[in-house]
């Protein structure tokens, strides 16, 4: 069975989303115990828990990036056999669209390419290579 928290999005991608504004109710937080971010369902008590980052799923982050920055992405993986191709939708490319060999690094890389257009003032023409 695959292990629930690959369906949420990493800690630091998190904090970033939060940065940038986002507040959706999430089923998991990261909350830091031990000097470390640890992801802890919502459901369990929030009591005593400080610094909380809202872990949401990846379609949350994807949702939240359109609604807000109309950014949206595709990653397709109709090529060949376990290779994906990350292309954010309205964006021009200088060099190579990213590829990966997995769905899961996919969604990563693209969130992180969001992430680099945004803050590259979301320049249309941004330097992605």
């Amino acid at each position: 069975m695959e292990n629930i928290q690959n369906e949420f999005v990493p800690f630091e991608e998190s904090y970033v989303l939060k940065q940038l504004g986002f507040n959706k109710p999430c089923c998991a937080i990261y909350f830091l115990e031990d000097g470390e971010f640890v992801l802890k369902s919502i459901w369990s008590s929030r009591n005593g828990l400080s610094d909380l980052i809202d872990a949401p799923l990846w379609q949350q982050a994807f949702d939240f990036l359109r609604e807000n920055y109309q950014l949206n992405v595709v990653i397709d993986g109709s090529g060949s056999e376990n290779l994906y191709t990350v292309f954010c939708r309205d964006y021009i490319y200088h060099g190579n669209r990213p590829e990966v060999y997995s769905y899961p690094e996919a969604r990563l890389v693209a969130l992180r390419r969001m992430f680099k257009i945004l803050l590259d003032g979301g320049n249309k023409k941004a330097e992605l290579g």
